[in-house]
């Protein structure tokens, strides 16, 4: 079995399932194929990176932009000198605002 590696479509998922659809880190782990200690890791990690990402407005809304027009995250963080998972709460985040308001 090769190495699972998360990348930005799964991380948004695992945390869409947590933080709105409510599931278990066990439920998660086991619709997305990962270990329960390895969701509860990848939780915490965008949970950590959750803050301020001390961009201005401009800033943000370009890198939301650019990741829905297939920028990865890590290409991003790069260019906003942020890490990856400051990219992918920010954008969980986003979207969490947006579902919010559609309810």
């Amino acid at each position: 079995m090769g190495v699972l590696v998360w990348d930005d479509a799964t991380v948004l998922d695992a945390m869409r399932r947590v933080d709105h659809q409510h599931q278990s880190l066990g439920q998660v782990a086991t619709v997305l194929g990962f270990s329960r200690a390895s969701v509860a890791g990848l939780v915490k990690r965008v949970r950590d990176a959750g803050g301020d990402l001390g961009l201005p407005d401009s800033e943000l809304l370009a890198m939301l932009r650019a990741f829905h027009a297939g920028r990865p995250a890590d290409v991003l963080a790069g260019q906003f000198k942020v890490t990856r998972m400051q990219v992918l709460a920010f954008v969980h985040r986003a979207h969490a605002g947006s579902d919010a308001g559609a309810a």
